[in-house]
Protein backbone atom coordinates (compact mmCIF):
# COMPACT_ATOMS: atom_id res chain seq x y z
CA UNK A 1 0.00 0.00 0.00
CA UNK A 2 2.80 2.23 0.99
CA UNK A 3 4.57 1.71 -2.92
CA UNK A 4 0.83 2.50 -4.24
CA UNK A 5 0.83 5.66 -2.19
CA UNK A 6 4.02 6.56 -3.10
CA UNK A 7 3.67 6.33 -6.70
CA UNK A 8 0.63 8.59 -6.83
CA UNK A 9 1.74 10.71 -4.67
CA UNK A 10 -0.32 9.81 -1.72
CA UNK A 11 0.57 10.39 2.55
CA UNK A 12 -2.28 8.19 4.38
CA UNK A 13 -3.40 4.83 3.60
CA UNK A 14 -6.22 3.83 4.93
CA UNK A 15 -6.74 0.03 6.26
CA UNK A 16 -10.67 -1.11 6.64
CA UNK A 17 -11.11 -4.13 8.57
CA UNK A 18 -14.57 -5.47 9.44
CA UNK A 19 -15.54 -5.40 13.07
CA UNK A 20 -16.38 -9.29 12.32
CA UNK A 21 -12.18 -9.63 12.62
CA UNK A 22 -11.37 -8.08 15.77
CA UNK A 23 -8.19 -10.24 16.13
CA UNK A 24 -7.00 -9.14 12.67
CA UNK A 25 -7.18 -5.45 13.57
CA UNK A 26 -5.10 -5.63 16.93
CA UNK A 27 -2.08 -7.46 14.53
CA UNK A 28 -2.15 -5.10 11.83
CA UNK A 29 -2.26 -2.56 14.62
CA UNK A 30 0.57 -3.82 15.82
CA UNK A 31 2.06 -4.09 12.49
CA UNK A 32 1.57 -0.33 11.58
CA UNK A 33 2.93 0.47 15.03
CA UNK A 34 6.13 -2.01 14.65
CA UNK A 35 7.17 -0.14 11.78
CA UNK A 36 6.52 3.19 12.85
CA UNK A 37 8.82 2.12 16.03
CA UNK A 38 11.92 1.10 12.82
CA UNK A 39 11.35 4.48 11.08
CA UNK A 40 9.70 2.73 7.85
CA UNK A 41 6.56 4.98 8.13
CA UNK A 42 6.24 9.20 9.33
CA UNK A 43 7.53 12.00 8.04
CA UNK A 44 10.29 12.39 6.21
CA UNK A 45 10.61 8.55 5.94
CA UNK A 46 14.44 7.71 6.20
CA UNK A 47 15.74 10.80 5.23
CA UNK A 48 13.57 10.47 2.20
CA UNK A 49 11.09 13.77 2.28
CA UNK A 50 8.17 10.97 1.66
CA UNK A 51 5.86 10.96 4.67
CA UNK A 52 2.99 8.11 4.92
CA UNK A 53 1.08 6.55 7.51
CA UNK A 54 -1.73 4.28 8.05
CA UNK A 55 -5.30 4.88 9.72
CA UNK A 56 -6.54 1.33 10.54
CA UNK A 57 -10.70 1.39 10.76
CA UNK A 58 -12.30 -0.94 12.75
CA UNK A 59 -15.60 -1.13 10.75
CA UNK A 60 -18.65 -2.15 10.96
CA UNK A 61 -19.87 -2.41 7.19
CA UNK A 62 -21.69 -4.73 6.06
CA UNK A 63 -21.71 -6.57 3.28
CA UNK A 64 -21.89 -4.06 0.23
CA UNK A 65 -18.94 -2.05 1.78
CA UNK A 66 -17.05 -4.49 -0.74
CA UNK A 67 -17.70 -1.91 -3.54
CA UNK A 68 -15.78 1.01 -3.82
CA UNK A 69 -17.68 3.45 -2.73
CA UNK A 70 -19.90 2.10 -0.20
CA UNK A 71 -16.96 1.56 1.80
CA UNK A 72 -15.83 4.98 1.15
CA UNK A 73 -19.17 5.91 2.36
CA UNK A 74 -18.81 4.15 5.08
CA UNK A 75 -15.08 5.08 6.41
CA UNK A 76 -16.75 8.75 6.37
CA UNK A 77 -19.17 7.51 8.85
CA UNK A 78 -21.96 7.89 6.43
CA UNK A 79 -24.10 4.61 5.84
CA UNK A 80 -22.43 2.32 3.42
CA UNK A 81 -24.22 2.86 0.46
CA UNK A 82 -22.86 2.92 -3.40
CA UNK A 83 -22.50 6.26 -4.92
CA UNK A 84 -23.42 7.43 -8.03
CA UNK A 85 -20.53 8.26 -10.72
CA UNK A 86 -19.24 10.08 -12.03
CA UNK A 87 -17.21 11.48 -10.41
CA UNK A 88 -15.28 8.36 -9.86
CA UNK A 89 -13.65 7.49 -6.72
CA UNK A 90 -10.08 8.70 -8.15
CA UNK A 91 -11.57 12.05 -9.08
CA UNK A 92 -13.76 12.62 -5.83
CA UNK A 93 -13.25 9.64 -3.79
CA UNK A 94 -12.78 9.73 0.25
CA UNK A 95 -13.86 13.28 1.64
CA UNK A 96 -14.32 14.57 -1.85
CA UNK A 97 -10.36 13.86 -2.27
CA UNK A 98 -8.82 11.86 -4.80
CA UNK A 99 -8.56 8.25 -3.66
CA UNK A 100 -7.07 5.07 -5.22
CA UNK A 101 -9.15 2.07 -3.54
CA UNK A 102 -7.57 -1.30 -4.14
CA UNK A 103 -8.15 -4.75 -1.84
CA UNK A 104 -5.15 -6.38 0.22
CA UNK A 105 -4.18 -9.25 -2.09
CA UNK A 106 -4.32 -6.82 -5.36
CA UNK A 107 -1.59 -4.56 -3.32
CA UNK A 108 0.16 -7.58 -1.96
CA UNK A 109 1.65 -8.38 -5.33
CA UNK A 110 3.11 -4.93 -5.72
CA UNK A 111 6.47 -5.98 -4.52
CA UNK A 112 7.00 -8.56 -6.51
CA UNK A 113 5.68 -6.90 -9.77
CA UNK A 114 7.99 -3.73 -8.72
CA UNK A 115 11.08 -6.54 -8.12
CA UNK A 116 10.08 -8.78 -11.17
CA UNK A 117 8.38 -6.64 -13.75
CA UNK A 118 4.70 -6.19 -15.11
CA UNK A 119 5.66 -8.68 -18.15
CA UNK A 120 6.72 -11.51 -15.38
CA UNK A 121 3.32 -10.83 -14.08
CA UNK A 122 1.57 -11.54 -16.81
CA UNK A 123 3.01 -14.72 -17.55
CA UNK A 124 1.81 -16.33 -14.03
CA UNK A 125 -1.40 -18.03 -14.91
CA UNK A 126 -3.34 -18.36 -17.69
CA UNK A 127 -3.93 -16.22 -21.26
CA UNK A 128 -7.37 -15.62 -20.17
CA UNK A 129 -6.67 -15.08 -16.57
CA UNK A 130 -3.32 -13.94 -15.47
CA UNK A 131 -1.61 -13.40 -12.37
CA UNK A 132 -2.00 -15.09 -9.06
CA UNK A 133 -5.26 -15.64 -6.24
CA UNK A 134 -5.43 -16.10 -3.03
CA UNK A 135 -7.09 -19.15 -1.63
CA UNK A 136 -7.97 -19.74 1.96
CA UNK A 137 -8.36 -23.06 3.32
CA UNK A 138 -10.07 -23.84 6.68
CA UNK A 139 -9.79 -26.73 9.00
CA UNK A 140 -11.86 -28.93 7.29
CA UNK A 141 -8.34 -29.82 5.28
CA UNK A 142 -5.33 -31.78 6.82
CA UNK A 143 -3.40 -28.69 6.10
CA UNK A 144 -5.71 -25.30 5.71
CA UNK A 145 -3.96 -22.12 5.74
CA UNK A 146 -3.89 -19.41 3.30
CA UNK A 147 -2.14 -19.86 -0.31
CA UNK A 148 -1.13 -17.99 -3.70
CA UNK A 149 -1.61 -20.03 -6.54
CA UNK A 150 -1.14 -19.01 -10.15
CA UNK A 151 -4.52 -18.45 -11.80
CA UNK A 152 -5.90 -21.84 -13.71
CA UNK A 153 -4.08 -23.56 -10.78
CA UNK A 154 -6.46 -27.14 -10.95
CA UNK A 155 -8.74 -27.53 -8.06
CA UNK A 156 -7.20 -31.03 -8.06
CA UNK A 157 -3.97 -29.47 -6.85
CA UNK A 158 -5.44 -27.16 -4.31
CA UNK A 159 -7.43 -29.84 -2.46
CA UNK A 160 -4.69 -32.38 -2.68
CA UNK A 161 -1.29 -30.88 -2.73
CA UNK A 162 -1.78 -27.54 -0.85
CA UNK A 163 -4.85 -28.55 1.44
CA UNK A 164 -3.68 -32.64 1.34
CA UNK A 165 -6.98 -33.91 1.43
CA UNK A 166 -9.87 -33.29 3.74
CA UNK A 167 -9.96 -34.36 7.17
CA UNK A 168 -13.33 -36.37 7.07
CA UNK A 169 -13.92 -38.51 4.07
CA UNK A 170 -17.58 -37.58 3.08
CA UNK A 171 -20.14 -40.01 1.91
CA UNK A 172 -20.66 -40.54 -2.65
CA UNK A 173 -23.65 -38.09 -2.98
CA UNK A 174 -26.70 -39.89 -4.40
CA UNK A 175 -29.59 -38.78 -6.37
CA UNK A 176 -31.48 -38.06 -3.02
CA UNK A 177 -28.67 -35.19 -1.96
CA UNK A 178 -29.19 -33.10 -5.36
CA UNK A 179 -31.47 -30.33 -4.87
CA UNK A 180 -34.81 -29.87 -6.85
CA UNK A 181 -35.12 -26.27 -8.44
CA UNK A 182 -38.31 -25.50 -10.20
CA UNK A 183 -39.25 -21.97 -11.77
CA UNK A 184 -42.76 -20.76 -12.36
Amino acid sequence: MMIAGYCVGADTGVLYIRAEYPEAVDIVKQAVADIEAKGWIGRNIKGSGFNYRFKVIKAAGAYVCGEETALLNSIEGKRGEVRTRPPYPAQQGLFNRPTVVNNVETLACVPWVVEHGGAAFTRLGTEKSNGTKLVSLDSGFNRPGLYEVECGTPLSRVIDELGQGFRKRSRPCTSADRPVVSYQ
